[in-house]
Parts: C-alpha cells; structure tokens; sequence
C-alpha cells in the first residue's frame, strides 16, 4: 500500500508539472518548451509501470517505460 501512495502522488505531480510546462506565462525557453510534455509523459509512464510490478526492477520499469514510449511516437508518425 505504501508504494501505491507513493506512486501515485508521483504520477500527479508529474501530470502538474506537465500541465505547467504549457503555461506561456512562465516563460520557459524555447527547447523546455517544445520537449518538456513529452519527457514528462514518459516519466509517467515510468512511474506507472513502477506502481503495477512493485516487484521489478527499476531498470525494468525504464526499459518499459522508453520502449512504450517510442512505440507512441512511432504510431503518431505513422498517422
């Protein structure tokens, strides 16, 4: 239970700050900007997997996270 706490007031902070990275008044430079939503979404997804397999590694958790993430990116390149 606790690693569900923990996880996900990650995941909403995360969403937070993604949701900020969009906010032009805080006057982010040009490169934050354009790439800080897409990080942040996978360090989401990062996050998630770490709150459904508690028992995996962290390394497994980032590979997972980098290979989903990828394959999203592809699928909206493909469209």
């Amino acid at each position: 239970m606790k690693h569900f706490i923990k996880y996900t007031v990650l995941i909403g902070l995360t969403v937070f700050l993604g949701l900020q990275s969009r906010n032009q008044d805080l006057h982010l430079p040009v490169f934050i900007a354009d790439h800080a939503g897409d990080t942040l979404w996978t360090l989401m997804v990062y996050w998630g997997f770490r709150l459904i397999s508690p028992s995996k590694t962290p390394k497994f958790a980032l590979i997972a996270a980098l290979i989903f993430s990828f394959l999203i990116e592809l699928s909206q390149l493909y469209q």
